[in-house]
């Protein structure tokens, strides 16, 4: 934990901490252990996961961005759980226009699942580290034990706005005549695995 004392001369770090007003001000700031930052930035890579392997290019964000009205074609895990299957929708529309034959959409498809797996690991592992620094008692109490709770609930929203997006993904594709048992349903499975196992550490964390 890093205490500092804010007072009208030290001006940088009253800005910074948003701090107002003249007097001595006891701020305390409790840095990230690494466990910590390597959860957050597992759950910001996994935000960006969807389109990585079938829609590379600006095309197809500006398709997805249209659909959410976002500006300049973003689209971010943010616009997945509020968009649901009209986002599943362009992903799929996309795929299809760009890729010739079905084989190639369902490859398209299965490459995204696989890397949405991939930084799905990543993301348990760090909340493994981050519950068992936790447990042993080697991160300071009050202050860290809610901000690893709000950064383990965010990240296990996260994935199940990724599975609902590519259950979603799924539908649609079924729906058009495509077959997905050997392809999609297994890695969809893997990633619905990664997300129950991501709610077991949830509750493990939550019963401390």
């Amino acid at each position: 934990m890093i205490s500092l004392r804010a007072t009208c001369g030290t001006f940088a770090v009253a800005v910074f901490l948003g701090l107002s007003g003249c007097g001595d001000e006891l701020v305390t700031y409790t840095p990230e252990t690494p466990a910590e930052r390597e959860l957050r930035e597992s759950r910001e890579a996994l935000q960006r996961t969807v389109g990585e392997g079938g829609l590379a290019g600006a095309g197809a964000g500006a398709l997805i961005g249209a659909a959410a009205g976002g500006v300049q074609g973003a689209f971010s895990g943010a616009q997945i759980g509020r968009l649901g299957g009209a986002a599943a929708g362009g992903y799929v529309k996309q795929l299809q226009e760009r890729y010739a034959s079905e084989e190639q959409v369902l490859d398209a498809v299965v490459a995204d699942l696989r890397t949405t797996n991939a930084r799905m690991d990543d993301s348990i592992r760090a909340m493994r580290a981050a519950l068992a620094e936790r447990q042993t008692g080697t991160a300071e109490a009050a202050v860290r034990d809610e901000r690893l709770k709000a950064e383990v609930d965010d990240t296990l929203t996260v994935a199940r706005q990724q599975e609902e997006f590519f259950a979603s993904t799924r539908s649609l594709l079924i729906s058009d005549g495509m077959g997905t048992g050997a392809s999609i349903d297994p890695e969809l499975a893997r990633l619905r695995e990664r997300v129950a196992s991501m709610q077991s550490i949830s509750n493990t964390l939550a019963g401390i």
